[in-house]
């Protein structure tokens, strides 16, 4: 845990003389980090699972969409927001009845993503939780370098303070 934070310090700037203490500036530049991609990974997981679900039924429900770079995914999107693609939405739920959490999963973003507003929330939640995961992080971080105590769900903590090191180290990849 202490090298994982470590390396998350480095990687995001620290403004020493900001009126932020050091944690909130790293959760801050690391929730917006975070969360940029996290929509299109949750539509790119939706597919890959509705297509292992369903398979060539799916390929051909997409089929009618035009939309986007001609993507899979693009084309699931395009079902679940746009109102003209609502047949193909209710085609492929009607699909899912032996995949409930594939089938709820249509509903909550379908709902989530009906908005401009609801996208906007929806977003500021998920930054919000990953926050509130980063604050944790640190707080158990001090707790071992103060205390030396045992932490309960460490596994979990590192699992994740992994995960978010591998996503900015790959988004600095990304606009080198």
């Amino acid at each position: 845990l202490l090298n994982l934070w470590t390396a998350m310090e480095v990687l995001i700037p620290i403004e020493r003389n900001g009126s932020m203490s050091k944690v909130v500036q790293i959760a801050n530049a690391a929730s917006t980090i975070l969360s940029c991609g996290y929509i299109k990974s949750l539509i790119e997981r939706l597919d890959n699972q509705l297509y292992e679900s369903i398979g060539d039924e799916y390929n051909g429900l997409l089929s009618d969409i035009n939309a986007g770079a001609d993507l899979r995914s693009h084309k699931l999107l395009a079902a679940i927001v746009l109102s003209k693609y609502s047949d193909v939405f209710d085609s492929i739920c009607n699909c899912l009845e032996n995949v409930p959490l594939c089938a709820y999963r249509m509903q909550q973003y379908k709902d989530c993503f009906s908005s401009c507003d609801r996208i906007k929330t929806f977003y500021y939640n998920h930054s919000k939780r990953v926050s509130w995961q980063i604050m944790r992080i640190y707080r158990s971080r001090n707790i071992i370098v103060h205390d030396g105590s045992a932490m309960p769900f460490l596994g979990v903590i590192l699992q994740n303070l992994h995960f978010y090191i591998d996503t900015i180290v790959d988004k600095y990849l990304e606009k080198c």
